[in-house]
């Protein structure tokens, strides 16, 4: 898993060094140093005569505009100054370096900076020459284990591992860590770090849970649909309408399930299925509801496995043996349960949003649980949603990385959809576009049909706030179920 990981770093941080071209005036490492000063939190990472793509090594991701600090103790310059001068050597000595030579010297710096910024993100920020080898030990020890290393050496033969995971870890970044522990440098230790949240009045929860779940409820009678349960797994469902369809145009059309992510549950989805109906109403719709992440008094927190259970029980209970699944955020964390553990029911799936790509890299973990708000957006998010009890207890003791990432090779034979917003402040969207596309180059059998790329949108904006965003992702939508067809 560790090689896995690091191998996908690498594929990001090579698509940008091999971007920057050989000719240049200034190093791409100059030019971050230089944002660095101006926005103090953002690194640039430009192409000459092309877009730029901004990578944020402490997680952030932003678009064309430097984007604020988030918060005031992540410092980038110290990290990557030592590199830009390295970088300003090689490019003195052009005149007695070869073009390719000097070329590939500069990529290799940067990749190496790239590196170094993504293990500073898991440590908040911190500057790789103060994080000690018992530092790594206790962030890996979490990562791959979900435990710390004083518990880790009692488990015998698991605790062997440790020596040979630092190990690796130290290779592939190209730095030799001091023995000791610095007490001074925290790591993001999702399952092991306190639960953030905020005490909510009771007319909070009147409102989330009494009020938002009878106008959901209201709304999906009106257009159809009716309540049933699966197991722990309450579902909605509007059954496909014969109309003028025969029967092979209805038996061609699999039934859509729609996976919900973090907030008010359904609610905010009901126009997309609207638009699903509208368009395919011969197909059945699924709605699936996770109320513990959105934003009701709800204690319980099914397991992947139960999940994917409830989710077959579901579809075989009006039989069904395979349904085109549609996530949003959240939501493809469920579709990753079911892909990798029942990738027989998945005929496609959309990704609109995902949060379930990349969890190696810091993004998602600090950008909704650690980052301090710096606009009213985050400030939003961070109350209405991350801090909630109910929801912060899900993320935070029943998330699991290692359960909820999909690589491309798990969606071998699924035909797959993948939307991503370029303002995304959650999801790391540039990095995962240039891995799965990397990854389309490199496989000709890749099942990724289609990387929708919104460029000034921002998270969730395609799917509940902007009409045209939303009408675009339902003809990518519709047009993956041809592929399925074929």
């Amino acid at each position: 898993m560790l090689r896995l990981c690091l191998g996908a770093i690498d594929v990001i941080d090579e698509s940008v060094a091999c971007s920057e071209g050989i000719a240049r005036s200034r190093s791409s490492l100059d030019v971050l140093s230089q944002n660095i000063e101006q926005s103090t939190r953002t690194v640039e990472i430009s192409r000459s005569g092309s877009g730029i793509d901004i990578f944020s090594p402490v997680g952030l991701e932003a678009d064309t505009k430097l984007a604020p600090a988030c918060t005031s103790d992540l410092n980038l310059e110290s990290l990557l100054r030592a590199h830009d001068d390295q970088v300003l050597k090689l490019a003195s000595q052009s005149k007695d370096a070869k073009p390719n030579e000097l070329s590939s010297a500069v990529r290799a710096t940067e990749i190496l900076a790239l590196k170094h910024a993504e293990v500073s993100g898991w440590f908040l920020g911190a500057p790789v020459s103060s994080i000690k080898l018992g530092n790594l030990e206790e962030w890996l020890a979490w990562a791959f284990f979900h435990t710390t290393p004083k518990e880790l050496a009692e488990m015998i033969p698991l605790g062997d591992e440790m020596p040979q995971l630092l190990a690796e870890s130290q290779s592939w970044a190209e730095f030799t860590l001091e023995p000791g522990y610095n007490p001074a440098v925290k790591s993001m230790r999702l399952n092991l770090d306190p639960i953030p949240s905020r005490h909510r009045p009771l007319i909070y929860y009147a409102v989330t849970h009494v009020v938002f779940d009878w106008f959901a409820n209201w709304i999906l009678h009106m257009n159809g649909f009716s309540k049933h349960k699966s197991g722990c797994l309450t579902y909605w469902r509007r059954a496909g309408s014969s109309g003028s369809a025969t029967e092979a145009e209805r038996a061609a059309k699999l039934p859509m399930v729609i996976c919900h992510g973090l907030g008010v549950g359904v609610l905010p989805y009901i126009d997309f299925a609207r638009d699903i109906i509208r368009e395919s109403a011969e197909r059945d719709v699924f709605m699936i509801t996770l109320p513990n992440i959105s934003m009701q008094i709800h204690e319980d927190v099914p397991s992947s496995t139960e999940l994917v259970v409830c989710i077959v029980g579901m579809l075989h209970a009006w039989g069904f043996s395979k349904a085109h699944f549609m996530g949003h955020s959240f939501g493809t964390a469920v579709m990753a349960y079911v892909a990798k553990a029942r990738p027989d029911i998945c005929g496609a799936a959309s990704f609109v949003d995902p949060v379930c790509f990349l969890l190696c890299k810091p993004d998602v973990s600090f950008n909704f649980m650690y980052r301090a708000p710096q606009n009213a957006s985050q400030m939003l998010l961070k109350y209405f949603v991350a801090e909630e009890l109910y929801t912060a207890h899900s993320l935070a003791r029943h998330f699991h990385w290692q359960e909820s990432i999909v690589w491309p090779e798990d969606l071998k034979g699924i035909p797959t959809l993948v939307v991503l917003s370029g303002k995304d402040s959650i999801v790391p969207a540039h990095s995962i576009r240039r891995y799965l596309r990397a990854f389309q180059a490199r496989d000709p059998t890749c099942s990724i049909k289609e990387v929708l790329w919104f460029e000034n949108s921002g998270h969730g904006e395609c799917m509940y706030i902007n009409r045209k965003r939303r009408a675009e992702v339902l003809k990518a939508v519709l047009r993956l179920d041809g592929e399925q067809a074929k």
